[in-house]
């Protein structure tokens, strides 16, 4: 993404237009800037951030309480 182009988005994400998609997620409480630092990612690390948020999810399906000591050990905030 170009300096331009991160920009455009930014402002988008920060005062989207009325009434729009983007303002309803917004006022909804979603943070919006969290798709710029996905954009700023190449197509290579998004498919491995998808492929890593998939293993978790197979691995917390087989196994509820490693998946959830293993966030604990990363964050003691988390879950």
């Amino acid at each position: 993404m170009t300096q331009d182009q991160e920009k455009t988005v930014l402002d988008l994400v920060t005062n989207p237009p009325l009434g729009s998609d983007l303002a309803k997620a917004k006022e909804f409480g979603i943070d919006l800037t969290l798709f710029i630092a996905t954009l700023r990612r190449t197509p290579t690390e998004r498919a491995r951030s998808l492929s890593e948020g998939a293993r978790i999810f197979q691995v917390e399906k087989q196994n509820p309480t490693q998946v959830r000591n293993e966030a604990r050990r990363n964050d003691p905030n988390s879950l």
